[in-house]
């Protein structure tokens, strides 16, 4: 017969045992609240070790306000825009869609673009989130996606200001999320992405001088082959002086600039000089400039 003290002794142990258990487990995610905002800035978790029996976490999604402009005020990228708000309509309603490059010159709007559709499209009640998926988080891209193909919405994955530098493996996982897992399986994920760069991967024969492949340029075919990926290519021309001075005016209506219309080009001229190039951020920086002044 075990006596109380025994008994109370096999109770402490169990006890001590459970809690032991207990704090072997992976801490309990919270769901993501995906109703909170319409764009989000993924942080992947750390990964388990390989031993390990413990779930891998989603990460977190910190919610972001969607500062987008309005359509209308992104000049210059007509066709551009009209592809990629066809494209990201059809994706939004269920239909396929393409996963899509923007490419180009900086300051052209291609970011802006990204996030002014998403906005429009929500805007119109129609349900779609854009998460944004930083550069050094491409090593967990499979963990995002694995995750967000069995949640209700639909998704983009938005990889903004990409380039991939000699010795920079990251890209392997972009790619195989748009050769397979997207592209074939998770009809509610997509991937825009924005670059300077047409290929994202520099085409220089002499990046890849260390490589041991037997034919480099085979090596340089694999890398560059990353680009191929998007369906959807847009590219994003520096604009001319015409151009600029259009969205110049655009953005001064907005802003109530009281400058006669000579004075404004001459000055929006003068600007782009001193910044030795003619984009769309430089024309809205030249007018918060004006904006700011109090006797204009």
């Amino acid at each position: 017969m075990v006596s109380n003290e025994d008994q109370n002794a096999l109770l402490e142990v169990l006890g001590r045992i459970a809690t032991a258990l207990e704090a072997m487990q992976p801490p309990v995610q919270p769901r993501p609240d995906f109703e909170a905002a319409t764009a989000f800035r993924w942080h992947p978790a750390k990964a388990a070790p390989a031993n390990s029996r413990q779930i891998q976490s989603s990460g977190t999604f910190e919610p972001l306000k969607l500062d987008a402009l309005a359509l209308e005020d992104i000049l210059g990228v007509d066709e551009q825009k009209a592809r990629l708000m066809a494209n990201t309509q059809a994706f939004a309603r269920g239909r396929w869609a393409n996963h899509a490059l923007l490419w180009g010159a900086r300051g052209m709007g291609k970011s802006s673009l990204v996030k002014s559709i998403v906005k429009s499209i929500t805007d119109e009640g129609i349900s779609i989130k854009l998460i944004e998926v930083s550069r050094a988080a491409l090593n967990h891209l499979d963990q995002l996606v694995g995750f967000l193909s069995e949640q209700p919405f639909r998704y983009i994955l938005f990889c903004d200001d990409f380039a991939f530098e000699d010795g920079d493996e990251r890209y392997r996982s972009l790619k195989s999320s748009l050769d397979g897992s997207v592209a074939s399986r998770h009809q509610n994920i997509l991937i825009y992405a924005t670059s300077n760069r047409r290929h994202l991967l520099s085409r220089d024969l002499g990046e890849n001088a260390g490589t041991t492949a037997t034919n480099p340029g085979d090596e340089v075919d694999e890398r560059i082959s990353l680009s191929d990926r998007f369906g959807l290519w847009l590219g994003f021309p520096a604009c001319d002086q015409a151009t600029y001075l259009s969205i110049v005016e655009r953005h001064a209506a907005n802003f109530q600039i009281a400058l006669s219309r000579d004075e404004l080009r001459d000055l929006a001229l003068k600007w782009a000089r001193t910044r030795g190039a003619r984009s769309g951020r430089v024309a809205y920086q030249f007018v918060i400039d004006l904006a700011s002044q109090t006797d204009r």
